[in-house]
This record gives C-alpha cells, sequence and structure tokens, in this order.
C-alpha cells in the first residue's frame, strides 16, 4: 500500500484537535501469507484522527470487496472488507509509559510533524480477512480421488473404489512409519 501521509501541525497540533478523512485507495491487490487477494474498485476510508494530548488516536472503517479463489474447490469467491483501523501516534517528547503504550502499540510522530496512516490500514485490512475463504458457506469441495468439484455434482468415485480407506488423500502414507528408518553409513 503507498503511503498515506497526513499532516499533524495543523488541526491536530493540539490536545482535543481532531481531524476527520475519508477518500479511497488505490489498491488492487494484497496478500496475506501465500495467499493472493485481489480488490475491486479499490478501498474505500473513513476515520477520525484525535490528539489525546499525548498521542493522536486513529479510528474508523475501511470498506471494499475482496476477490479470491476458494479454500475448498478454488472456484473465483469474494468476500466484504470491513476493516477497523485502530493506531496510536506518540508524539514527541511523550514517554509511552505515562498513556499505559507498550512498544508495539504505538508508532512514534515523526520530526516533520506528518504520520503514515498505511501500515495501520494495512494491518486492519489482513485482520479483516477471512482465515479461510469459501464461495459458499456449504461448498462441498474437491473430491480428494479424482479431484472433480463435488459441487457440480457427485464424481462416482466411491462406487469405483472398493476399499473407502483409498478415497483418502492421505493413504499414500498407509504403512510409512512401520518401516524401519534407513541406518546411517
Amino acid at each position: 500500500m503507498d503511503p498515506i501521509i497526513v499532516d499533524t501541525d495543523a488541526q491536530l497540533a493540539d490536545a482535543g484537535g481532531y481531524l476527520a478523512l475519508s477518500g479511497t485507495i488505490d489498491l488492487a491487490s494484497y496478500d496475506v501469507g501465500p495467499l493472493h487477494y485481489r480488490i475491486a474498485d479499490g478501498l474505500s476510508y473513513d476515520v477520525t484522527l484525535s490528539n489525546t494530548g499525548g498521542a493522536i488516536f486513529l479510528l474508523g472503517h475501511i470498506t471494499g470487496i475482496g476477490m479470491g479463489e476458494c479454500a475448498r474447490c478454488l472456484e473465483p469467491a469474494s468476500f466484504d472488507i470491513d476493516a477497523e483501523p485502530e493506531a496510536f501516534f506518540l508524539l514527541p517528547g511523550t514517554d509511552p509509559t505515562e498513556l499505559d503504550l507498550a512498544e508495539d502499540e504505538y508508532v512514534e510522530v515523526s520530526d516533520k510533524d506528518t504520520i503514515d496512516l498505511a501500515p495501520a490500514f494495512s494491518a486492519a485490512l489482513v485482520y479483516a480477512t477471512p482465515q479461510m475463504l469459501l464461495c459458499k458457506p456449504d461448498c462441498k469441495g474437491l473430491c480428494p480421488h479424482c479431484g472433480s468439484d463435488l459441487n457440480k455434482g457427485d464424481c462416482n468415485c466411491a462406487d469405483q473404489v472398493d476399499d473407502v480407506d483409498e478415497m483418502n488423500p492421505f493413504n499414500v502414507l498407509k504403512g510409512y512409519f512401520d518401516e524401519d528408518p534407513p541406518k546411517d553409513s
């Protein structure tokens, strides 16, 4: 995500200062670990920044539509993004212990009196991404034997296999641990 820089020396300079921001982020995609997600039409945000006396507190919403692959059948799937960014930006000269903030709970405001909202937005986006994206809640997934999409119909693999254990994708490991390990020479 590109930086989203906000100047803190105007409306946020004094305790009680308040700034409301809204706009769009032109972000086409993002990754969460090995998974890749696309974003339809960017993200919209509506956030507030308030000077609490020793820090600037960010709170708000980010919305959009995310797209990826179903974890069960690999077909396209989408989800509503409703992220809630939240962050403390420590003002120069403030001791974080006075605000009961741990080291990983704040970012220091730069000497240029600016803050970058992008890291807080990115973190909120990752937290709002489903751990397992499904095309529909009752997705049947793929047949572990032939790979057919079971949402489109039965594949009859169970009828063709004599032993139900053959349907188990981990069947190839059967007996693996019964063998003696090779001895080092």
